[in-house]
């Protein structure tokens, strides 16, 4: 045998090794540096997107309202007339008959949000019997309760079936699936961790008070404007105004006090911290309306300081030069207090155009 064709002992063989490719540290270091500034770029873009489409949501929730609203507004059984606000009381500023009270004793506050609930969807979400006066006392305040007798609006018969008509039919609502399930309460927010209700159970009378919520998951106000008065925002004291901010004070508080407070003072809630006393959180706690309905030189809302932070700076419509006048000034305000969860700033999605502070 040829010697060349001999294999050689594999004990002979030598094996070249083969260098596998790695990343040095330096380069190491740069890849985590470059991927640490793509996330701190796409954190926020990814936030912004988040917010975007929250108050696209949100406007959609506004938009079902607003023709729900219309709806509720042209049944002529109903009135022909818009759900009321919480001023409209003829008893004493906010206080109703509790229209889940089966026993008809009780009144509780009311607020804006919560009267939009019962005209759109009903207390018992069984459809709205609107706001009637049902025993012709001339009031409809002590109607809207569930007592048994015939003259509640909230009254059901043996077989559980209202016993007087539902708008816009017995189980229906004027607000589509989504904004509908999006109802809450002050008791089912305790449970999901997002207000902290107290152990005194001081807002007994509210906790289950039902009302729409945004995309954020908070309150959507509502307050009906006041027709026949001049003034563009209630007085905390006695005068009437063609808005009134006592409408939501539970959640937004309020710096009315005596009387016309049934409230109190109220610092409402901060949802930030789940805080029932949220001191100083919302931009629309105060009304003080120091110059109405005539503006003197400079007295602006927009402009003048002495309007900071206040409803009425925050809905004033700046088109009307002659008198300050709100918004909506014939219609209803919509509030949800937006990504920062406060109400009264400029994330607001509201139903009207919002004006920039000067």
């Amino acid at each position: 045998m040829d010697p060349k064709r001999q294999l050689q002992s594999p004990h002979a063989m030598t094996l070249t090794p083969t260098r596998v490719g790695a990343f040095t540290l330096v380069e190491l270091l740069v890849a985590i540096g470059i991927i640490a500034i793509l996330v701190a770029v796409m954190i926020p873009a990814f936030g912004a997107v988040q917010t975007s489409a929250k108050r696209v949501a949100t406007e959609a929730r506004f938009a079902s309202i607003t023709q729900g609203l219309n709806s509720y507004k042209g049944e002529q059984s109903l009135g022909n007339t818009l759900p009321p606000s919480a001023s409209d009381s003829t008893v004493g500023f906010g206080l109703y008959a509790d229209p889940l009270d089966i026993n008809g004793q009780g009144s509780q506050p009311y607020t804006g949000a919560m009267g939009l609930v019962y005209a759109l969807v009903g207390a018992d979400q069984l459809g709205t019997p609107g706001f009637r006066d049902l025993n012709d006392d001339g009031e409809w305040w002590n109607d809207f309760t569930a007592a048994p007798g015939g003259l509640y609006e909230l009254d059901l018969a043996n077989d559980a079936t209202p016993v007087h008509p539902r708008f816009p039919k017995t189980g229906g609502s004027y607000v589509d699936e989504n904004t509908r399930t999006s109802i809450r309460t002050l008791s089912r927010y305790s449970d999901d961790g997002i207000v902290d209700l107290p152990i005194d159970n001081s807002v007994a009378l509210i906790k289950d008070q039902p009302f729409f919520t945004d995309a954020w998951n908070l309150p959507i106000l509502y307050y009906r404007a006041r027709k026949g008065v001049r003034r563009m925002v209630a007085n905390p004291g006695n005068d009437l105004g063609i808005y009134d901010q006592r409408d939501n004070a539970f959640f937004t508080g309020t710096n009315a006090t005596g009387a016309g407070a049934v409230y109190g003072d109220s610092d409402g809630i901060d949802f930030r911290t789940g805080d029932l006393n949220g001191t100083g959180v919302h931009k629309i706690a105060f009304a003080n309306d120091p110059i109405a309905p005539i503006p003197t030189a400079g007295a602006v809302p927009l402009s003048d300081p002495t309007y900071n932070d206040t409803f009425e700076q925050f809905i004033w419509d700046s088109s009307v030069t002659a008198v300050n006048r709100p918004v909506n000034s014939d219609s209803y305000l919509l509030i949800s207090a937006g990504a920062d969860a406060i109400y009264g700033t400029e994330d607001d999605v509201v139903n009207w155009q919002k004006q920039k502070k000067r």
